[in-house]
């Protein structure tokens, strides 16, 4: 599913949100020197909010969705953010959604467990996603290889991407309805049932005990996205690249996975 977070920043002693000071003639932001956007405390111009995109899947039918830490919490890694966090500000999350290809909803996300030990969340659909066939995640018993091929789903480029690989004549009615309303955009993408993911192949190039390294082609949105083998199970979590070598892959293997959503489950039973 295509994963879609928003964000604002609040001043931590007074929980007053950061404003854009104000807007030019086309509805844009005004930016400073550095390209910026110009922000302020005062006044009643609407809050800063940053949205972005990202991957996530679903493991079980009660609406149990995997992703990234680092999908979930983007403001740990967003540099310009950073900066003010370390300014005495803080994240003020607004929307954390996931659109799954096929259905025309969107489903509004919980977080149930943030790793802090793995490039991993665990998330739940706040109803039970309807049509939606969960995928498997491989047993554990099942050793990754080196060599053996694989497929990563996923949405690189989130949005453009989407956009770009739609014909003209779709691509115009679209914007034409909704323009870039980082809201109604996917909205109207799910509605029309557009809103596909890419699949890219490879190979696993090496095995170690906390990520499996792949060559598969992925991109910016690819984080978070299932790393299946030939059986269409999953062995693994996208969740970055190496940047020295185009098309090789890191994800997080199953095995972890299953770790964290026991502890997660042990925890809830101590709970009650």
């Amino acid at each position: 599913g295509l994963l879609q977070g928003g964000y604002g920043i609040r001043e931590t002693s007074t929980g007053r949100p950061l404003r854009y000071q104000g807007f030019d003639a086309r509805g844009s932001p005004l930016v400073g020197g550095d390209g910026k956007p110009l922000l302020t405390l005062e006044g009643d111009t609407p809050h800063l909010v940053i949205f972005y995109g990202g991957t996530g899947f679903l493991i079980d039918e009660k609406g149990t969705v995997l992703s990234n830490r680092h999908v979930v919490r983007m403001w740990e890694v967003y540099e310009p953010v950073k900066e003010l966090l370390a300014e005495g500000f803080e994240p003020a999350p607004r929307l954390l959604r996931i659109f799954f290809p096929g259905s025309a909803e969107a489903y509004s996300l919980e977080v149930l467990a943030v790793s802090d030990t793995a490039d991993l969340a665990i998330l739940r659909t706040t109803q039970v996603p309807k049509g939606v066939t969960p995928l498997k995640l491989a047993p554990q018993s099942r050793t990754v290889r080196v060599g053996e091929p694989v497929i990563v789903m996923s949405y690189p480029g989130t949005f453009d991407s989407i956009m770009s690989r739609l014909s003209p004549e779709i691509s115009d009615g679209v914007l034409s309805k909704v323009g870039a309303d980082p809201i109604a955009l996917p909205e109207e993408l799910s509605r029309q049932g557009l809103g596909r993911p890419l699949a890219t192949q490879g190979h696993v190039t090496d095995v170690a005990s906390k990520v499996i390294t792949y060559e598969a082609r992925a991109g910016g949105g690819s984080s978070g996205g299932p790393v299946l083998n030939r059986e269409g199970r999953v062995i693994a979590v996208n969740h970055s690249e190496l940047t020295q070598i185009g098309g090789m892959n890191l994800g997080l293997p199953v095995r972890l996975v299953v770790d964290h959503l026991a502890r997660l489950k042990t925890g809830r039973k101590r709970e009650r």
